[in-house]
């Protein structure tokens, strides 16, 4: 049985933005595919989120964790300005996504990788919710792999929204390899993550934001990943590597403004893959993140859990999800490259160029031929 853990359950309403069917379908997809007999899935005790109070103390202040269970209670309004609401037992539910990403870690020493398709909430702050994000599981991830003595992690980001909740609480710590693509922060929400910002103090040189113009797609994000990931990952050493899998930078998702094909997301999960297996004896720990088009998630989700696992659908993923869903399209072709691809590849190709530079005067080693 392939050693990988994953957390099924939340109490998100129908229509809520994090939609459950997001989890539900990917499920299914891994479950008509044959790969879902072959995973072990953690079960914990989910009772009324009271006990995650010392977990979520790990990142957060105390009187927003009241200020969330006092929403909670009343079952309406908004936690942030906005973009997150509240709903009846939201305390809990968040709560759950935080207990069920610190089992992942706990059980890291039995097992080699460990899937949290709800996690990978990386907009919240110590005080505030932000950008759908209430309670930051990835945060409280570190500090409890912390707790049990892993000092060096790397975190690596390829949702299309810059992680601002992971990237400036842990701006100096040099203990902290940040590793964020994300689409250009002039036009995709949190409007953070710039080129330029590469950590303070003792942690300069270690948050390193990848930033992808809007329209880059398989070209773009695997050049970049070649010239900057396994270099960096490879010299820092860590001891556990950490990937948060959002699937919004997918071509067609109603948020962002990416391309990435489902080939082009299981290139970027494969290599993290074998380089945990390279670095770090294969500790490896994914968060689902973000993905707003259900069949693309559905489809890149079961893909990175078949990844990990080390198990081969019994037939292509796509055509099992058109079961699932009852139709199917592709939303990406190779078509050949257009006057506007090329446009998009020679930004990303400046900007991986400008990016380089910062790191070669923050000590880093890289070549940018």
């Amino acid at each position: 049985m392939a050693r990988i853990t994953g957390f099924e359950e939340s109490g998100f309403p129908d229509g809520h933005p994090m939609r459950p069917e997001r989890v539900y379908l990917a499920l299914k997809v891994l479950e008509a595919s044959g790969v879902m007999r072959g995973l072990r899935v953690v079960e914990f005790d989910r009772d009324d989120g009271d006990d995650c109070v010392e977990l979520l103390r790990l990142f957060h202040e105390e009187s927003y964790i009241r200020f969330v269970k006092k929403m909670s209670d009343i079952g309406e309004g908004l936690l942030d300005y906005g973009d997150t609401p509240a709903f009846p037992q939201c305390y809990e539910a968040y709560s759950h996504v935080v207990k069920a990403s610190a089992e992942m870690c706990r059980v890291l020493p039995q097992t080699q990788h460990a899937v949290n398709l709800y996690g990978g909430l990386h907009h919240a702050q110590p005080n505030r919710a932000s950008g759908f994000c209430v309670f930051n599981d990835v945060a409280i991830a570190i500090r409890t792999l912390r707790g049990m003595g892993l000092t060096r992690i790397a975190y690596i980001d390829i949702d299309a929204h810059h992680g601002d909740g992971v990237m400036y609480p842990f701006y100096s710590d040099p203990n902290l390899l940040i590793l964020d693509f994300h689409e250009d922060g002039r036009y995709l929400f949190p409007g953070t993550g710039s080129i330029e910002e590469l950590g303070e103090g003792e942690g300069f040189g270690k948050k390193v934001n990848i930033v992808l113009p809007p329209h880059a797609g398989d070209a773009d994000y695997l050049y970049t990943f070649s010239k900057i990931v396994p270099t960096l990952i490879r010299s820092f050493k860590p001891e556990v590597i950490l990937l948060q899998a959002g699937v919004d930078a997918h071509s067609g998702d109603p948020l962002t403004h990416l391309k990435l094909s489902d080939s082009g997301y299981l290139q970027l999960v494969s290599s993290i893959h074998l380089l945990s297996h390279d670095v770090c004896g294969g500790r490896l720990i994914a968060f689902g993140g973000g993905g707003y088009r259900l069949s693309s998630v559905a489809r890149c989700w079961a893909a990175l859990v078949a990844e990990l696992a080390g198990l081969e659908p019994a037939e292509p993923l796509s055509a099992i999800a058109r079961r699932v869903f009852g139709e199917y399209r592709h939303t990406y072709e190779e078509v050949g490259v257009s006057t506007s691809q090329i446009e998009v590849l020679n930004q990303t190709l400046k900007n991986t160029e400008a990016l380089i530079s910062g790191l070669s005067r923050a000590g880093w080693e890289l070549n940018a031929y």
